[in-house]
């Protein structure tokens, strides 16, 4: 039996232990280690928005594949009777872009046949979302997405980890290369995100994204983002 090892208790890594333990069923076994596990990690934090972002120079034709992939699992759990339990359900979404910014949300939504009632927003929608402010806004769109509250899906996601025959197992990886020498794994998988600073002794890793504010209102009921490159956005919870 082949022995694979997950690195990393956030979002990535138990996605990525679900997905295994799925293909292999039985035929591995599969280990996830962390030092941390839900509540306590950075993924705990995060929006779990769904939408393609800062993908650089990953090709349209991969991007949309694995967007999709991931828009239709979020899909399968939001129709079953576990979509409470995860903390998965729609949400309607306004993004926007500044009129100083050179690009444009037409050549950047490749993805767009991917969500719901995806439209451009219309002139008077714009007027409105331009009074009063300094810096005005130049085009926008309207979909439906789906978003997800990692405080309950990451539990849902370890709980299907471990039903699937998957372990985990807690303890501070220190260093990756030694890791590898001194186990038995046929395969290592590394989902520590920022933590791979530490783990792989790579001193340009850094965080580059998330001041997170939480606020008390109520009355706000869908997202709103700022694509521009300063951006800011809005997101339920």
């Amino acid at each position: 039996m082949k022995r694979i090892a997950i690195i990393g208790g956030g979002v990535n890594g138990f996605a990525c232990g679900v997905q295994l333990a799925e293909y292999f069923k039985e035929k591995a076994e599969i280990i996830l280690i962390s030092e941390l596990f839900s509540p306590d990690t950075t993924g705990d934090g995060s929006a779990g928005l769904w939408g393609p972002y800062m993908t650089l120079d990953t090709t349209p034709e991969k991007i949309c594949k694995w967007s999709k992939d991931t828009h239709d699992y979020l899909k399968s759990i939001w129709q079953s009777e576990h979509a409470g339990e995860a903390g998965v359900c729609l949400v309607s979404h306004v993004t926007v872009l500044k009129k100083d910014e050179e690009s444009s949300l037409k050549n950047d939504h490749f993805w767009k046949d991917i969500v719901y009632g995806y439209r451009e927003i219309t002139p008077n929608e714009m007027q409105k979302l331009n009074e009063c402010r300094k810096i005005k806004y130049k085009e926008g769109v309207r979909f439906v997405t789906f978003t997800s509250e990692p405080k309950k899906f990451l539990p849902f996601m370890m709980k299907r980890f471990k039903e699937l025959g998957g372990r985990c197992e807690q303890r501070k990886v220190q260093n990756f290369e030694n890791f590898i020498n001194q186990c038995d794994y046929d395969v290592v998988i590394n989902c520590t995100g920022l933590g791979a600073r530490e783990l792989l002794n790579d001193n340009l890793t850094h965080p580059i994204r998330g001041q997170v504010i939480r606020v008390k209102a109520k009355w706000v009921y869908e997202v709103f983002s700022d694509d521009s490159s300063n951006g800011n956005y809005i997101i339920p919870k």
